[in-house]
């Protein structure tokens, strides 16, 4: 269907159902007793009523007498009131305010709900021709576990449509607008809701439980009250698991006695048969999962969504039953079924609901895929690999997908592919963003791997023939040093205005060993990506620790001094000087320049105040280690060992990351104090037995003999009081 036709039937229909109206949008607020968020929601509704012609009706349910002052507060802003006598019914609640709705459009909300932003729900309102491709809008939810507002569950909801003259509320609890058609809007706004948070949601549940009991003993056929029942008990205790299975089996009971049941009641069928294989999940009854899939899938006509939804939980059972031979075919169902449903974002809004939202997700998937992967390449089904590959969501949610194109990497490098590579960045490459994001990946796996193979998987790369950046540059890596290939690869790039952000850290690299002053692809970077490509850097040469010393010298002759270069330098250095690969000779040639390139650094951004007298808390640690080994080292210049000892042990403190270094320094110090005591000992030995020959000299009044010898003794030992009064005696 093309757009003019499609816009064509879209209007038709409007003409023949839409509700009469007199204003764009009518906003109907239930209000209870939620002090604690009424202005909350008032406030957040403003941009609203004052930016889009539109009305405020307030539903009261619990009477002015009866009111905390949430009333009052709702009265200031509404255009209309209805009191409603509240009688265990939210649609009910419901219809009365949508009996009193003028506007084109219907939006629903409760009082302890609000709006983090309306932006993008005014424009939309504002604009005419936008609202006439759609029939209704979603938007999403924070459903807080808890009062932090840190932990919450994000689901979607259609809760604002057009209004047609046949529209009403159904579901006595966890009330629904009935019809609510596609095509859909969605926008990135969202709600803050709390509801059902730990601390308020608990007398809640015991009315939605009891309402809910109540409904479906009457009304046995009833899935969406079966399902918003078992949805609300918390599946964490054996005992809520029990009950969960108990009505699970009673409500699909009910469903196979219902005559060609409704789209409607196989999605909440549906729902419920999820719910039952979760809990028999959690209590590890693996076979039960998969017999329960099997036989009910038999006698439920499901849509995509719903799908997946089982898919995932008989996967995971396949997985503990270390089943393998049908993992591929659930997994291949699971992927077909969720790429149908992201190929069309509108088929997705309208499958989707809030019932284990998780199981039907990227994330999931990405997971999914990574355990078949890992199959695959057990048993070395490269062709399997491939075809799994293409059929891959990439470009959509590729930062989901991290590990798996780690392992599509080690496939391809495994199996000397670079085909497989190449079909992977042809599937993203739509996005920039997506190029770049796939860049860092292939960077963190070839940093995983030995520089033999390091090599092979640049060459790999290469083989690819893409013509992009990162992979010239790939190309100029493998070019050996001071050759002309590689000098002028390097500067094309650095004069293509490509800055050493990911993936292009090793552009640095190659403009210092080509000589080349960096600059121009340093001066750019912002504070996180300066720190990314300082990391990215000490991690190259993890693998090329005694390199460093090198490199660092011709980055110190080609890059002119800045703050950036020190803190390049700086962390080069103490990468280096960390190492437990590097000798004590090798550490007292480089110590001096690290703490000159700590302190250089550390100067240019902390006030000096901050190294006077007693060190600053607020220095970071690194800074107070390298100013207490400056410090130290002074010291055992002056040969203070007292000082120099004091030092390097305020140093470990201060950072205790610095301990293989200071312990070797202690080591050495304690050796050469070792060293000399043991040499002294050996001295006072010979001391003494020059002594002895000297006595006997003087007993046999050879003292001319003695006083030579005697005299040289007393020089090399001063404050031998036994050898002084000898020389006093012979000179008598």
């Amino acid at each position: 269907m093309n757009d003019l036709t499609r816009q064509n039937k879209i209007r038709n229909f409007v003409q023949m159902n839409q509700r009469p109206y007199t204003t764009t949008l009518t906003i109907s607020l239930l209000v209870s007793n939620s002090i604690k968020t009424i202005r909350n929601c008032m406030e957040s509704l403003q941009p609203l009523l004052y930016q889009v012609p539109s009305e405020l009706i307030v539903v009261d349910t619990v009477g002015p007498e009866n009111s905390d002052g949430s009333l009052a507060i709702a009265e200031k802003y509404a255009d209309k009131v209805v009191h409603f006598k509240w009688c265990d019914d939210f649609a009910a609640a419901r219809n009365a305010g949508l009996k009193e709705a003028h506007g084109k459009w219907f939006m629903f909300i409760d009082d302890d709900e609000w709006f983090d932003d309306v932006s993008e729900l005014v424009e939309f309102f504002n604009n005419e021709n936008e609202q006439n491709k759609y029939f209704s809008l979603a938007y999403n939810f924070h459903n807080y576990y808890d009062s932090t507002g840190t932990n919450f569950k994000l689901t979607k909801s259609n809760r604002c449509s057009r209004l047609w003259n046949y529209s009403h509320f159904s579901g006595k609890v966890h009330e629904f607008l009935d019809p609510t058609y596609s095509p859909t809007k969605y926008v990135t706004s969202f709600v803050h809701h709390y509801g059902y948070a730990k601390e308020v949601g608990k007398n809640k549940f015991k009315r939605n439980d009891k309402l809910l009991k109540s409904i479906v003993s009457k009304s046995h056929q009833d899935m969406h009250s079966w399902a918003q029942l078992i949805a609300g008990y918390d599946r964490d205790t054996s005992k809520n698991r029990e009950k969960i299975t108990y009505f699970a089996e009673l409500a699909l009971r009910n469903f196979q006695k219902i005559n060609n049941p409704k789209e409607n009641e196989q999605t909440f069928a549906a729902a419920i048969l999820g719910y039952w294989l979760q809990s028999a999940s959690l209590d590890k009854n693996w076979h039960q999962v998969i017999n329960l899939a099997k036989n009910y899938l038999k006698i439920m006509f499901l849509r995509n969504y719903d799908l997946c939804m089982i898919d995932y939980f008989v996967f995971n059972a396949l997985i503990q039953l270390n089943s393998k031979d049908n993992l591929k075919t659930i997994f291949n169902e699971y992927l077909m079924n969720f790429n149908m449903l992201k190929d069309n974002e509108e088929n997705l809004l309208q499958q989707y609901t809030p019932f284990l939202s998780y199981t039907v997700s990227y994330t999931k998937l990405a997971n999914m895929t990574s355990t078949v992967l890992s199959h695959l390449i057990e048993v070395k089904d490269w062709n399997e690999c491939s075809n799994l590959i293409n059929q891959l969501p990439l470009s959509s949610n590729l930062d989901n997908f991290s590990q798996v194109l780690l392992t599509i990497c080690q496939i391809s490098f495994k199996n000397n592919n670079p085909t497989i590579l190449a079909d992977v960045w042809r599937k993203i490459n739509d996005k920039e963003s997506n190029c770049l994001k796939l860049g860092e990946i292939f960077n963190s796996y070839k940093l995983s791997l030995t520089l033999e193979d390091e090599t092979k998987f640049m060459e790999l790369l290469t083989r690819t023939n893409i013509n992009h950046p990162y992979f010239k540059l790939q190309q100029a890596e493998l070019y050996n040093e001071n050759t002309n290939e590689r000098e002028q690869l390097t500067e094309r790039l650095a004069n293509n205005k490509i800055i050493c952000s990911s993936p292009y850290e090793e552009l640095f690299i190659l403009l210092v060993t080509c000589k080349k002053d960096p600059s121009s692809v340093v001066l750019s970077l912002d504070f996180n990506e300066l720190n990314s490509l300082v990391n990215y850097i000490n991690t190259f040469f993890l693998k090329r620790i005694k390199s460093i010393p090198n490199f660092v010298n011709k980055m110190e002759k080609c890059y002119p001094q800045c703050p950036q270069r020190d803190l390049l330098c700086m962390n080069l250095r103490q990468t280096y000087l960390f190492s437990n690969q590097i000798l004590l000779t090798d550490i007292y040639r480089e110590i001096d320049n690290y703490v000159c390139d700590s302190l250089n650094f550390a100067h240019k951004i902390y006030n000096v105040e901050n190294f006077q007298l007693n060190l600053n808390n607020l220095l970071p640690a690194n800074f107070k280690f390298a100013y207490y080994l400056h410090s130290a080292l002074s010291s055992k210049k002056m040969q203070n060992e007292v000082n120099y000892l004091k030092n390097l042990n305020l140093a470990l403190k201060a950072y205790p990351k610095g301990n293989l270094l200071i312990k070797k320094l202690i080591f050495n110090f304690d050796n050469k104090l070792k060293k000399v005591k043991h040499n002294q000992q050996e001295f006072n030995q010979l001391a003494a037995q020059i002594k002895i020959k000297i006595r006997a000299l003087i007993a046999a009044d050879q003292k001319q003999v003695a006083l030579p010898l005697l005299k040289s003794l007393v020089e090399i030992v001063p404050n031998d009081s036994e050898a002084t009064d000898l020389l006093h005696q012979i000179t008598k």
